[in-house]
């Protein structure tokens, strides 16, 4: 680093309180001012324009940022919830499905795999429809 950048850097001020508390309420009223009003601003916190210019510039930069933030956690929060209900209904799917085979295996055991077995099937896969309706409700 060059000797005059290093002492730029090191004498570079920081706002004061007062400063930082005033161009955060004007912040809040308009994020984007006018160049005129940024003259103002500086005239009046003791600052130059190009200071306040930046200032509002970082500071929409970490707003925005904190927003993507915001919206990445909600995302996230809502797909984990989804993947976790996704899982339990296809867990609940598979139980069903092995319930189904039981009961077609137990119909054929018991001599209604004849011609009447569809409609035995059709019924216990009706029961079984009713059932599964009234635990999810």
């Amino acid at each position: 680093m060059s000797e005059g950048r290093k002492s730029k850097i090191e004498s570079r001020k920081r706002f004061t309180d007062k400063q930082i508390s005033f161009l955060e309420y004007m912040f809040e009223t308009e994020s984007r001012p006018e160049l005129r009003m940024k003259h103002q601003l500086a005239n009046k916190l003791g600052l130059h324009p190009r200071q306040v210019a930046i200032w509002f510039q970082n500071k929409r930069a970490r707003s925005k940022s904190r927003q993507i933030e915001q919206e990445y956690n909600t995302l996230k929060l809502n797909y984990e919830s989804l993947a976790s209900k996704s899982e339990s209904l296809k867990k609940e799917n598979q139980a069903l499905l092995n319930q189904l085979e039981m009961l077609r295996n137990a119909a054929e055991r018991n001599g209604n795999s004849s011609s009447g077995s569809e409609e035995s099937e059709d019924r216990i896969t009706n029961e079984q429809t009713e059932n599964h309706e009234k635990r999810r409700n």
